[in-house]
């Protein structure tokens, strides 16, 4: 990836704690970000899921297989026919029953990447005749969390309480409770945090690490929500553009400290 140059400069100060909070730099590069974003509409985002792959596999109970036939049945396949097209209010559609949105939602997450399946298997089958009724109560944990304790009740339950479970870490966690709670409506809810938001987090405004702090958690959605008033969209619209940020940010990282050593 090429170097940009305004971005390393960002990255380098933030290490350097030269600067603190929000960098109007930062807020510049979050603008174009969001005035970027392809298609506009984050309910529209498209990911390729390779669902001849996960349903090749032996893996899955029958009422699982059956619900993935019933996914794989209702989507649109890719121009060039070789995946199926999820999009995320195509997750939002299944919000009524918890496991075809934690199975649609990691369908979304997961897309082509190979191990997808084996991941997903591995979670509903942790709780062996009872997997889907487990997943099913991690569902029901993330919107009770929500509404007694707000974001950070949310994080703390995929962290140390009755949300967590077997395989599934803050990236993929966090995803299944932002498709189980977001009001798209209001424009507010849990968001997704991984490892590209958490970096554009930390070089736009410098809290670090949002994905493993309950606190750094609820400050990055209400951070997101400050961002969303002031271009007149969503929170996911923000989360949406920090994680296309991210690999820029790391790749600005990697150029900075390749020349100065991160000093």
């Amino acid at each position: 990836m090429v170097a940009e140059p305004e971005l390393e400069e960002l990255v380098a100060d933030r290490h350097r704690k030269a600067i603190a909070g929000d960098d109007p730099r930062g807020l510049a590069i979050l603008a174009n970000a969001v005035r970027s974003l392809d298609p506009p509409e984050t309910d529209g985002q498209p990911i390729r899921w390779d669902a001849d792959n996960w349903m090749s596999k032996p893996r899955w109970h029958r009422d699982t297989r059956a619900r993935l036939n019933r996914l794989r049945s209702e989507l649109e396949p890719t121009s060039d026919g070789r995946h199926l097209q999820i999009r995320r209010e195509d997750v939002f559609d299944r919000a009524g029953d918890a496991i075809d949105l934690f199975l649609a939602a990691m369908a979304w997450g997961y897309g082509t990447v190979g191990y997808g399946w084996w991941r997903t298997a591995e979670i509903i089958n942790s709780g062996g005749r009872d997997g889907e009724q487990r997943v099913a109560a991690v569902v029901r944990a993330y919107r009770t969390a929500y509404l007694r304790e707000g974001f950070s009740g949310v994080a703390r339950a995929w962290t140390l309480g009755d949300g967590k479970i077997r395989g599934l870490g803050p990236a993929f966690a966090s995803k299944v409770a932002y498709f189980a709670c977001y009001d798209r409506p209001a424009r507010t809810g849990p968001l997704i945090t991984d490892v590209n938001t958490a970096w554009s987090l930390w070089a736009l405004q410098g809290a670090w690490d949002s994905r493993y702090s309950p606190d750094l958690y609820d400050f990055y959605v209400q951070w997101c929500q400050r961002q969303a008033v002031e271009h007149e969209c969503r929170s996911d619209d923000i989360e949406r553009a920090l994680f296309g940020l991210g690999s820029r940010v790391r790749a600005a990282w990697k150029s900075y400290t390749a020349r100065s050593g991160g000093t």
